[in-house]
């Protein structure tokens, strides 16, 4: 009988042994937030950055199978990653299109082997269906968004490429006839001694020889890098817009993806789109090309128009390469200054279908912001005013002509009625692929 005390014991501490190696501990449920390291989310396939979220157990409801949860999913620049320091954390766009917080109510089933909860189901925005997946596990989070669709797919399908660069600045004789890959419309109200449309400095910028390439043999417009960089851009019907593109590095060309995940859309109604950029993924994409973009911080300081306008007035270029150079980071700064409040919101944008694509644009509101910051700074370095008058009266203007736009610039901006910047696409096949790059 001992004996059989003895063998049972030892057989049910083996066994409850056994089963100890079988179960793990789940993760303590509480509420917690998930970001960065702590975090993972997946779009599609692909690894999402810039985002967070909030897990809030739902008081009471465990059944003993499952538990009710709530997961309030942001988006969130967080730069320090990246080694840039003294930024603060900034809104960004939210994991699905449209939504810069979505709420998704889940519900937790144990996966004691594991030590792990999951999730699984299906749901829908305004703007998108979509199914989704998950695990918690102790100290991260794991989401998976798949299967999205856009309610709106009018524009999902479709693939384009920039219209050709085919224009110099003597092409500005004739504005209207200018086939370039950047859109550009400016009307304004009547002002007294102004004959030309003031759309023609806007074209002069894209049309200007500022841009060094083949290791600073030559020089091409913003135009020309544009259309020979920019191969395909697709709007997918899940929101995603890769870019395809060529980079030179070291004289080596190659045919490379925008980062996934990085540019998002919706169409809102009939014409109009929203446009989303993942400001983690494209100021990656900036690092990688720019190996000290000194400006970088100063970005997403409340200040960043004023950084704008001391590194315009601090450049003092006095030869005209430095004059182009000044004139090339103004237009990138300044794009970005417009840009910026509508980093968590997105980019309201508008498109018009074209005989072979269809030309999307910002709105007159935001151009006239760009606008303002750029020219209205540019003109006031006389070095910078004096190589824009130099492009200009290139394309055929006459000096009075020039003076005339500079020192009318206040009062067109106030006279503005329209005002559209953009691109002008065309719609892409199978058998358009130009092995091209620069």
């Amino acid at each position: 009988m001992r004996h059989y005390l003895l063998y049972s014991s030892i057989a049910f501490a083996v066994l409850a042994a056994g089963c100890s190696k079988d179960e793990n501990p789940l993760p303590q449920m509480k509420s917690e937030t998930y970001s960065g390291s702590t975090l993972t989310v997946n779009y599609c396939g692909d690894e999402m950055p810039s985002k967070q979220i909030v897990l809030t157990p739902d008081a009471g409801s465990a059944d003993g199978t499952t538990l009710k949860a709530t997961l309030t999913m942001s988006g969130v620049l967080d730069l320090s990653s990246l080694g840039i320091k003294d930024i603060p954390v900034l809104p960004a766009p939210g994991i699905l299109p449209g939504d810069i917080t979505t709420t998704l109510p889940i519900s937790l089933v144990p996966d004691k082997k594991e030590g792990v909860y999951t999730f699984a189901g299906s749901g829908q925005t305004e703007f998108v269906t979509y199914d989704y997946s998950g695990k918690l596990s102790d100290g991260h989070l794991t989401v998976n968004i798949d299967d999205v669709v856009l309610k709106n797919a009018s524009l999902a399908g479709k693939v384009f490429k920039p219209v050709p660069a085919q224009a110099s600045l003597e092409d500005l004789k004739n504005p209207d006839n200018i086939e370039s890959p950047f859109y550009i419309v400016w009307e304004i109200g009547n002002i007294p001694g102004l004959e030309l449309n003031p759309g023609i400095l806007i074209k002069a910028l894209t049309l200007a020889p500022i841009i060094p390439v083949y290791n600073n043999t030559a020089y091409s417009s913003l135009s020309q890098v544009f259309d020979q960089c920019v191969q395909t851009m697709a709007l997918l019907p899940n929101g995603n817009i890769p870019v395809r593109y060529y980079s030179n590095h070291e004289g080596a060309t190659q045919l490379m993806n925008t980062t996934p995940n990085m540019l998002q859309y919706i169409v809102t109604g009939g014409n109009t789109i929203q446009l989303y950029v993942n400001p983690m993924s494209a100021v990656g994409l900036w690092l990688v090309a720019q190996s000290n973009p000194t400006w970088l911080p100063s970005f997403f300081d409340t200040a960043y128009a004023e950084t704008i306008k001391q590194q315009i007035a601090d450049a003092k270029p006095n030869n005209p390469s430095e004059a182009d150079e000044a004139i090339k980071n103004a237009l990138i700064q300044s794009l970005l200054l417009a840009l910026k409040p509508a980093m968590a919101e997105g980019l309201p944008m508008q498109f018009e279908p074209t005989a072979d694509g269809i030309n999307l644009y910002l709105n007159t509101e935001t151009c006239t912001d760009f606008i303002g910051v750029l020219l209205g700074e540019m003109v006031k370095q006389p070095a910078i005013a004096q190589r824009l008058s130099q492009y200009l009266t290139q394309a055929g203007l006459t000096e009075e002509d020039v003076a005339t736009l500079i020192q009318q610039l206040p009062s067109i901006l106030q006279a503005t009625t329209k005002l559209n910047i953009g691109l002008s696409l065309q719609n892409y096949t199978v058998q358009q692929s130009p092995e091209r790059g620069i």
